[in-house]
């Protein structure tokens, strides 16, 4: 009996495990000048907001995610206002020199090239963020996200990119700030632009 009350709870966990993914919901918000289309990343929440709505004055309707974002010292480069330039599905990553030197320092040798599939750490889609190497991608690491995991990068578990991508458009505008300025549900973004 105890043969078969363990395999049942085996069984239940592998299924659990499957299929818990982060949570992603909808909110609304109180942002001025927010526009819908536009993607607020909030480091210190490790959360991707996306404006889907405005609700009159300065309350927006939003789909938020859970993300991972740049361990300590890596996530500053990504701070600050860009454009959506590329959509890539399945993407090729090329790692910067940088990474490639550094992990090498590791004793974790990368490739100059990796082929996008499901073993490549950009996942299943990538939305480039202006002319820097940064990015909103997928992920071969779920377990990463709500973690301070990634090289600046923001990831998300490919079920979820694979939503935003297909609801956002070149020229977009994504926002990745440290928090929000007035903190509680109110923000202030006027001086990220």
């Amino acid at each position: 009996m105890n043969i078969i009350r363990f395999f049942i709870l085996s069984v239940a966990l592998l299924l659990f495990s499957a299929t818990a993914r982060a949570e992603s919901w909808t909110e609304t918000r109180c942002i001025h000048r927010a526009e819908v289309g536009t993607i607020y990343v909030v480091i210190n929440e490790r959360k991707l907001y996306h404006v889907t709505d405005s609700l009159g004055g300065c309350r927006v309707l939003m789909d938020v995610y859970n993300v991972a974002v740049g361990r300590e010292g890596m996530a500053e480069g990504s701070l600050g206002a860009r454009t959506i330039t590329n959509m890539v599905e399945w993407p090729d990553w090329h790692p910067p020199k940088e990474m490639i030197e550094r992990e090498a320092l590791k004793g974790h040798f990368l490739p100059a090239v990796m082929k996008g599939g499901e073993e490549n750490p950009l996942g299943s889609r990538a939305i480039y963020l202006g002319n820097s190497l940064y990015r909103i991608h997928g992920t071969n690491a779920p377990k990463s996200i709500g973690t301070a995991a990634s090289s600046g990068c923001i990831r998300m578990l490919n079920e979820d990119v694979e939503v935003l991508y297909d609801e956002v458009a070149l020229g977009d505008t994504v926002v990745v700030i440290r928090s929000w300025d007035g903190g509680g549900r109110t923000a202030t973004i006027q001086s990220i632009y």
